[in-house]
């Protein structure tokens, strides 16, 4: 069995909405380059699980806790299917991330070193507030910004006017640089449009 195919086996939802996993399967095609998508699947086998639970009283769509994803029934089939596999991937993003989780933070190190390299870029181009550049809003983030950065980025609501052309110069550079991205795809072609 190939690679991918057992990626798309392990990134299920648990629920009946099938094509959620399908989109947000080729959606990680889109995020990642080839060499770090084989490195996740080589990682994901049996550790990473979505998981649906139906909490109404809370308005939260998604969450994360270790390596596994939660999706709230009630908020997160209310979206469309673009919306949910940007919140699945803001969230995914978050789970390699963990640095809680020993096996984890050595599992992609360049996703930490990236995050701290795009957080510092931003804070010294800012030229609004980081919760402007992130989600052009200024809204309170819920976790420390350094952690926001690279998921955010997943989201596609990151407001390029609150960044000065260096910073945005240096931002994109950074993203190329990493080689983590698949950054000929249309997700990061639309991401990076406005830059």
């Amino acid at each position: 069995m190939s690679m991918l195919k057992e990626l798309l086996l392990e990134i299920e939802l648990e629920g009946t909405q099938k094509g959620v996993e399908q989109i947000f399967n080729n959606a990680l095609m889109q995020v990642y380059s080839p060499n770090y998508l084989n490195k996740i699947n080589n990682y994901i086998k049996n550790k990473i699980m979505i998981k649906e639970v139906d909490n109404q009283k809370q308005n939260i769509v998604a969450w994360n806790n270790g390596s596994t994803i939660f999706v709230n029934k009630p908020v997160f089939y209310e979206k469309s299917k673009t919306d949910q596999v940007q919140y699945l991937l803001h969230e995914f993003t978050h789970v390699m991330q963990n640095k809680r989780n020993f096996l984890i933070a050595k599992a992609f190190p360049e996703i930490h070193a990236l995050g701290e390299t795009l957080y510092n870029i931003v804070q010294k181009n800012l030229i609004g507030s980081m919760s402007e550049f992130l989600t052009g809003k200024n809204q309170p983030l819920p976790t420390k910004d350094e952690y926001e950065v690279v998921a955010y980025i997943m989201n596609g609501k990151i407001d390029w006017s609150a960044l000065n052309n260096k910073g945005r110069r240096d931002f994109i550079n950074a993203l190329h640089s990493s080689n983590i991205f698949n950054m000929g795809s249309n997700f990061w072609k639309t991401r990076l449009r406005d830059a």
